[in-house]
């Protein structure tokens, strides 16, 4: 539906604008018209943002495309301190007493490829919260792919609270990936790489953090580290099993 949308031809767009707004439900509203916000003019937008700030609230589908719309709209609107106060609101909400990564996540993801510095910084610690958090759902990896270097010793950090050791060890795993991408040990300076890999990780599981490591590995012993720690892995589990 959203690429069908997005090429749809000009004449087109004030007629799925015109069907929008006769659907009963909010969330079937804002998933016609978000894929439509890049060739809105900023007039539309405006009262687009406005009628949305507008409508009634709830922690369901609605809440849950509402903010994806907010932020897709905040990401065209051309004054800076506009745009900060839409998602200053999507913030507060994801901020607030009932958090929740299916209704958030989405549109905190969203925010960080275009949000001002200060705002980015709240929209990951956000995020980040939800990850850790015991009865939400959250999505470490597609966060962390989102990251900058130096916001990964902090992730890594929060991640490594996480009660549910298989997600523990994913979202380990997925920050170690990504500071190899982001640089390695120029951008991540510092990274306690091998003091992350979970305690009690078991041999399939380590691979897939030597994996993750492949990076530092090389760097800290050479082209052949990544298979002597292998090696080494394969012997302790024949000793011990």
């Amino acid at each position: 539906m959203n690429d069908f949308l997005t090429h749809l031809p000009d004449g087109a767009v004030d007629v799925v604008l015109a069907a929008a707004a006769q659907r009963r439900y909010l969330m079937n509203r804002c998933r016609l018209v978000t894929p439509l916000v890049p060739r809105l003019l900023e007039e539309t937008i405006q009262k687009l943002v406005a009628d949305l700030e507008a409508a009634p609230r709830d922690l369901g589908p609605d809440e849950l495309e509402r903010t994806r719309t907010l932020v897709a709209a905040a990401h065209r609107i051309g004054d800076e301190r506009e745009r900060v106060r839409i998602l200053d609101g999507v913030l507060a909400r994801a901020e607030g007493p009932l958090p929740s990564w299916y209704v958030f996540g989405p549109a905190l993801l969203d925010m960080l490829g275009f949000a001002p510095e200060e705002v980015r910084r709240r929209a990951v610690a956000a995020a980040l919260d939800l990850c850790v958090a015991q009865y939400t759902d959250g999505d470490p990896e597609a966060l962390i792919a989102r990251l900058h270097g130096n916001e990964l010793p902090e992730a890594l950090e929060r991640l490594r609270t996480i009660s549910d050791v298989a997600k523990r060890r994913l979202a380990v795993a997925a920050v170690l990936r990504r500071a190899g991408e982001v640089g390695g040990r120029d951008a991540v300076p510092g990274l306690p790489v091998l003091t992350a890999w979970p305690a009690a990780t078991v041999r399939a599981d380590l691979f897939t953090l030597v994996a993750a490591s492949a990076w530092w590995i090389r760097d800290a012993a050479g082209a052949d580290g990544v298979h002597e720690t292998v090696k080494a892995i394969l012997d302790v589990s024949r000793w011990w099993r």
